[in-house]
């Protein structure tokens, strides 16, 4: 519509260096464009005998215009749930969230 500050933009889904048959989501980009952190629900684990499944932070660079494949960002993940919330412009420092067994969630 004319005039009525409506923005244009289109979805479309990232290939397969970064899409695969794991879930991702919760995706935060540095203010550059060029690394992308966000939520790979992948690990599964079992404790008494029930099975869970884990999310851990995975990123992605961009490598010529394109998204690369990604990797676990080990120094943060845990055998508890993490999923990135907010980064800094600069990617100076990330808040995180952390699930553990014993809490409903801490940032």
């Amino acid at each position: 519509m004319e005039g009525s500050g409506a923005i244009s933009y289109a979805v479309y889904p990232l290939d397969s260096t970064v899409n695969d048959i794991h879930d991702q989501y919760m995706a935060v980009i540095t203010a550059d464009e060029q690394i992308m952190y966000f939520v790979l629900k992948k690990r599964t684990y079992s404790v008494n005998e029930k099975d869970y499944t884990g999310e851990d932070i995975a990123f992605s660079k961009k490598e010529n215009d394109r998204w690369g494949p990604y990797s676990l960002l080990s120094q943060f993940n845990t055998r508890d749930n993490e999923a990135p919330v907010f980064l800094a412009p600069d990617g100076s420092y990330m808040v995180i969230f952390r699930n553990t067994q014993d809490s409903s969630g801490n940032l």
